[in-house]
């Protein structure tokens, strides 16, 4: 029953958007979107107001953290240095992004986005502000293909997400809140999955379309990329 995947999968991830990147006049590659860094590293997290950002160069993976996060990332085998600020509003997490990217050597970088996106009140500076920047989109490339161990994933978690619309169906009655029906099938559901998995659990991050910073025009540079990795590379994990 797998649940996680092997962490030789996250090293050609990384090797594959390398590729990208060796294709490239760019220094390093950065990456504001959730779901990306942790495709990338497997560290997963909530996209919320406090950004961060995560750099890749030939031979280096650093990334910028809220403050309350350090302890949470710093154990990942796959990132060689973490570098933080306080919070926001009361830090700047562009500046030190900019930092880190100075002390990788980066002149230019390619991003999927330019800047961090507004979620949840937060309002910044764009990247290209600092820095040279082009825009790059490997990671929703490599999404489209599959390694055997992600399969597994998905059909682990599509077993689970049937077992929640059994629920569903089973609760679902005339003059029932749809409120009340979806929150008790999926407190059933994941009891139930919980028990099963025990520690084998693991946590994967969500994210939604309007928390990807991709999706913000505003925040998308022109694009003068080579052309991404296409060799089959692993997607990412079912979440």
């Amino acid at each position: 029953m797998a649940t996680r995947l092997p962490d030789d999968a996250y090293d050609d991830r990384l090797a594959a958007v390398r590729d990208g990147l060796a294709a490239t006049d760019a220094d390093a590659a950065t990456w504001f979107g959730t779901t990306a860094i942790e495709y990338l590293t497997g560290f997963h997290h909530v996209q919320t107001e406090r950004p961060i950002v995560l750099a890749v160069t030939d031979d280096r993976v650093e990334v910028v953290v809220p403050r309350p996060e350090v302890e949470r990332v710093e154990p990942n085998p796959r990132i060689d240095a973490v570098h933080h600020y306080f919070d926001y509003p009361g830090g700047e997490p562009i500046a030190v992004a900019v930092e880190m990217l100075d002390g990788l050597g980066a002149d230019r970088v390619a991003t999927d986005a330019d800047g961090a996106p507004g979620v949840m009140g937060y309002e910044g500076p764009a990247l290209s502000e600092s820095v040279g920047v082009e825009t790059q989109s490997w990671v929703d490339r490599l999404h489209w293909e599959k390694s055997d161990a992600e399969v597994d994933l998905i059909r682990e978690s599509a077993k689970w997400a049937n077992l929640g619309h059994r629920h569903l169906a089973d609760l679902s009655e005339p003059g029932a809140h749809p409120a009340t029906v979806s929150q008790r099938a999926s407190t059933e559901a994941s009891r139930a999955m919980l028990d099963a998995l025990g520690d084998a659990y693991s946590i994967r991050s969500a994210t939604t379309a309007r928390s990807t910073p991709a999706t913000s025009p505003a925040r998308r540079p022109r694009s003068r990329t080579g052309t991404p990795p296409t060799s089959g590379s692993p997607r990412a994990t079912c979440s």
